[in-house]
């Protein structure tokens, strides 16, 4: 007898691995075998495996040869593959808390991400930023990628988000810029103006920012000033007061009069101000003069001012007098006179 049995191996096999395992199950049929001679023939298998197996990720080639009592001998081969579809797991993906500070940019920094698969393999761990990288104001995704030796990967994002002061410079003026100065309590700065500008006339230029509130003082509006040109106005006005002596407030005929003997001096002065300016005209501005007649109160001890809207803070007015003389006969004097026997406790209405 020289032929050889005849014999058949199953197909190929393709398995998935069991969850969160790296091996699959897998049974499959043993070959069947014929031979010529009716007699019992071996079948011998290489590697030595029986169904059902446990196989791991990869692929094995199972070999089966059946011998005939002649020694003629065939074979067939057929595969068991293991695949692994099974994506690494993320076991730590932690973000930082918000970072405050007051630079553009910082140097931040976090956890390490980790990653385990069921393949026990190493994995490959790519990124998108590094430790110490400087982040930008505002949010930034750092992107950690665990790849498998299968392919399969998973990915943790991690959020650095980067704060400004809550003492952010609020606004920079035109033409001017902040100069500040920081400490463990808050933000001191003061408001320049570029050569050949500056602010104008009573504007604030030093602010101040505490880190325990945030909130600037001045507190910040619209109105915070810009830089402007340095000129020569086209117009400008200057508001002063004077005073004189009454003996009661009702007499309004009083008052018209002095306003208007006021108006009609001071009219005739002002031109004489600026006569050393060719340039310059001074006038007095008409129909601005504003009269107030301020009362003594007995009652109270150094005496109080009524003004028109009656007793109370809304007016605005406060004055103790040394003394009070009936004087309605006198001629109004300059303010430095008329002053000297009253103490002034704050600004009246002008």
């Amino acid at each position: 007898d020289v032929e050889a049995p005849q014999i058949t191996c199953p197909k190929d096999i393709e398995a998935k691995t069991l969850e969160q395992q790296d091996s699959a199950n897998v049974t499959w049929q043993i070959p069947t075998v014929k031979d010529n001679s009716g007699e019992k023939v071996s079948i011998h298998v290489h590697p030595a495996f029986t169904p059902p197996y446990l196989f791991p990720i990869g692929d094995v080639a199972i070999v089966y040869t059946a011998t005939d009592l002649s020694g003629n001998q065939a074979s067939c081969v057929f595969h068991i593959k293991v695949i692994d579809v099974e994506p690494p797991v993320i076991d730590w993906c932690r973000s930082p808390p918000p970072i405050q500070v007051s630079e553009k940019v910082y140097a931040a920094s976090w956890d390490e991400p980790q990653f385990s698969d069921n393949s026990g393999a190493e994995l490959v761990i790519t990124r998108s930023h590094t430790q110490g990288d400087l982040f930008p104001q505002g949010e930034t995704i750092v992107q950690y990628t665990a790849t498998d030796p299968s392919g399969n990967n998973r990915t943790c994002d991690i959020h650095i988000v980067i704060k400004g002061s809550p003492c952010e410079i609020p606004f920079t003026p035109i033409n001017g810029d902040f100069i500040c100065a920081q400490d463990s309590t808050g933000v001191n700065c003061t408001l320049t103006c570029l050569e050949g500008y500056d602010f104008t006339e009573g504007s604030t230029d030093k602010y101040y920012c505490a880190y325990e509130d945030g909130v600037w003082k001045p507190t910040y509006t619209t109105e915070w000033p810009d830089c402007a040109k340095k000129r020569f106005a086209n117009h400008g006005f200057k508001s002063f007061e004077m005073f004189y002596k009454a003996a009661r407030c009702d007499d309004t005929d009083l008052m018209k009069k002095f306003s208007e003997a006021f108006e009609t001096t001071l009219g005739k002065m002002v031109p004489s101000f600026c006569s050393d300016a060719e340039d310059i005209d001074c006038r007095l501005e008409e129909n601005l003069t504003k009269k107030y007649c301020l009362e003594y109160n007995y009652d109270y001890e150094n005496g109080f001012a009524i003004g028109p809207g009656g007793w109370g803070a809304a007016n605005r007015l406060d004055y103790s007098y040394d003394d009070f003389l009936d004087t309605m006969q006198e001629t109004p004097t300059s303010i430095g006179n008329a002053r000297s026997s009253r103490i002034k406790r704050s600004a009246p209405l002008s």
